[in-house]
């Protein structure tokens, strides 16, 4: 409904959809491990919207529709991909600090709840949060190889477009570990 009415209303909905999205993202904690401790909702709440910045924004770069072509600045012919490449590149100055973002946030979650750090491998949910560190670690490697690649291309490339879906299924990959991290108790 949000989506639908920001189209409609562009300009004057942004705020409130964003409003909302905050507003969201600050109950959610309420519901998990942290309810009920405010410091830990409040490191939830920063990581899931970190979360919703970095990998929210790539999986709407990834869903827009591009048109095939349209006009640049001084009446240029623009593709479709490289109106998708110039996307991408207005990206890296959102994606970097909402991931460095998101692995602070869940570097003192994590301490939160792993307590020893033995439990990361005697404990299913230790062994949950190393596997959801991995897939992190790869989306990261992901991103860092297309920012680097980015910088020299000028036209979007097949290889680029590959690793930006690899990007996207490990971010999948990562909400449904956490999906399973939310569910099982803690140590």
């Amino acid at each position: 409904m949000l989506a639908c009415a920001a189209t409609v209303w562009r300009r004057t909905f942004w705020p409130w959809a964003t409003l909302s999205a905050v507003g969201f993202t600050a109950t959610i904690p309420l519901l998990g491990h942290a309810s009920g401790d405010t410091g830990r909702m409040a490191v939830h709440a920063l990581h899931i919207l970190a979360a919703g910045v970095w990998l929210g924004t790539l999986a709407a770069i990834l869903l827009i529709s591009v048109p095939p072509a349209s006009l640049g600045p001084m009446g240029m012919p623009l593709t479709a991909r490289r109106i998708r490449l110039l996307i991408l590149r207005r990206f890296s100055p959102i994606a970097l600090p909402g991931a460095a973002t998101v692995v602070a946030a869940g570097l003192v979650a994590s301490w939160f709840y792993v307590g020893v750090f033995s439990n990361l491998w005697t404990t299913a949910y230790g062994r949950l949060l190393v596997l959801k560190a991995g897939l992190v670690a790869g989306i990261s490697v992901c991103g860092y190889v297309n920012w680097r690649r980015l910088r020299k291309l000028h036209e979007e490339s097949a290889s680029l477009a590959l690793i930006v879906a690899l990007e996207a299924a490990l971010a999948a990959a990562v909400v449904i570990v956490t999906g399973y991290l939310t569910e099982i108790g803690h140590p």
